[in-house]
């Protein structure tokens, strides 16, 4: 939270001792800003990472993650006289943070329509012409649509089908997914099609791959420790890009999980990625950095806060590469439905984060 960080240096009346002020860019996309930090820079003891979304919670952990890049390359076919278009969509699920709502039993709109694609194309012989689900590689995919051409005399059975899966979804995801919506409209016929190995190698590929909660932390139960989140497919010309983001708090296990998704497209005969790799944040529950927000919380508020670690990723851990020694804690407002059109930022919260904030920046001079 930049705007915190700089109203501390520029409001007088805020006491504290010698502080620095490290804002970074491109956070949600890469962390590109926190991998260009380097050693020697900045000389402070303790770092407050303004990167939290629960009021009340302190955070001292976090999960590592990689990205994973298939893209498939085939060839295209001319559609045939006796075939219409239909386009097929997706839509209202409610998405989120792939780190922070991954547990949440939340539908992918990519997996979803995978599944559908493959029975489309066992019954009625679909031949895929366009596919587009997802747009951010941390949110979990809230849509996806794709033009499929169909055999004219199939259209009435394909339509019957469609309304069948949005049944289905309904049903497998009610009380999680109120708004669902999976529909059928026809459309301009394409001049191409994907070929059908391209697009069958596509969909057993998204229909296999692992998605969603992988494994929860055996110390703590209710804390994910490893998951994968289909991300985006896109297709472009003769080209489809599938993204998925790989999390976990252990390094091993996401170095295996990125491997298992390399091998399942690698097989289908894409073209794999594997980069934009950052490392988790340890927690450390002796850290003298959270013994002062600990301190300043009960000072304020008469009460402890929840010390946490999140199934999400926070530069922390990409910043102790630069700066080993650094005692670091992150705390925020409270944030609901982030990397979504719902998102919003409790205002109560807001002040309440920044006094804790003033509290702490008190006590840390005292420490020894």
């Amino acid at each position: 939270m930049p705007s915190a960080a700089l109203a501390v240096v520029s409001n007088r009346e805020v006491k504290h001792g010698p502080i620095e002020v490290l804002v970074t860019y491109d956070e949600e996309t890469g962390m590109t800003g926190a991998t260009k930090l380097t050693p020697g820079v900045l000389k402070g003891k303790f770092l407050f990472n303004m990167d939290s979304e629960q009021w009340g919670e302190i955070c001292i952990g976090g999960a590592g993650g990689v990205d994973v890049e298939a893209v498939f390359k085939g060839a295209r076919v001319e559609t045939a006289d006796e075939d219409v278009a239909v386009r097929v969509t997706l839509s209202g699920l409610r998405g989120g943070h792939s780190g922070m709502d991954i547990h949440l039993g939340r539908a992918n709109a990519n997996k979803l329509m995978a599944r559908f694609l493959k029975c489309a194309a066992a019954n009625y012989e679909s031949m895929l012409s366009e596919i587009s689900g997802g747009d951010m590689r941390n949110a979990i995919p809230r849509e996806a649509t794709v033009l499929l051409t169909i055999d004219r005399e199939d259209k009435e059975d394909f339509f019957e089908l469609v309304d069948e899966f949005e049944d289905m979804f309904r049903s497998e995801y009610k009380g999680v997914e109120p708004d669902l919506s999976f529909t059928a409209v026809e459309d301009a016929l394409p001049p191409t099609v994907f070929d059908e190995m391209t697009a069958d190698d596509l969909i057993n590929a998204l229909q296999g791959c692992p998605n969603g909660v992988v494994r929860m932390d055996p110390s703590l139960p209710t804390l994910v420790e490893t998951s994968s989140n289909m991300a985006i497919v896109q297709s472009e010309g003769d080209t489809i890009k599938v993204m998925f983001l790989v999390r976990s708090m252990v390094e091993t296990e996401k170095e295996d999980l990125a491997s298992s998704i390399d091998s399942i497209m690698r097989l289908a005969g894409a073209d794999v990625t594997i980069g934009g790799d950052y490392p988790g944040w340890k927690p450390d529950l002796q850290s003298e950095a959270l013994s002062v927000v600990r301190q300043a919380y009960a000072k304020l508020y008469g009460d402890e806060p929840k010390v946490t670690a999140i199934h999400a990723g926070l530069e922390c851990g990409i910043m102790a590469g630069a700066y080993p020694n650094w005692d670091m804690v992150s705390f925020g407002p409270t944030i609901r439905h982030p990397h979504s059109p719902a998102e919003k930022v409790e205002v109560e919260s807001v002040r309440k984060f920044w006094a804790l904030l003033e509290e702490a920046l008190l006590l840390v001079p005292r420490v020894k």
